[in-house]
């Protein structure tokens, strides 16, 4: 998955990094501006933990300083909109 924002794809990664939180299934870097995901998750949760990812990352180009429960609640959200709304995705690649 590309992300053209930071500085590459989605890293998967067979064991958590230093620094993780034992039940983390992803991780930001503001360091390498990398995603990093938890090899193994099922579908759901790896969609989910990329947006949260995603979400830290934002707060952190954007300087938005952002609660982790408003990381949380954000990534959540956009996670549930996606997921009602799967031709949103479809329109926005759609440059016709």
């Amino acid at each position: 998955m590309k992300l053209t924002v930071l500085s590459n794809e989605v890293e998967v990664v067979e064991n958590t990094a230093s620094g993780w939180d034992t039940g983390s299934c992803g991780q930001f870097t503001e360091e390498d501006l990398k995603v990093r995901i938890k090899k193994g998750i099922n579908k759901q949760v790896k969609n989910l933990t990329i947006l949260h990812e995603m979400q830290h990352a934002a707060d952190f180009l954007l300087s938005l300083g952002l609660s982790e429960k408003q990381v949380q609640q954000i990534a959540l959200f956009w996670f549930s909109f996606i997921r009602e709304n799967p031709d949103f995705i479809k329109d926005i690649q759609d440059d016709t």
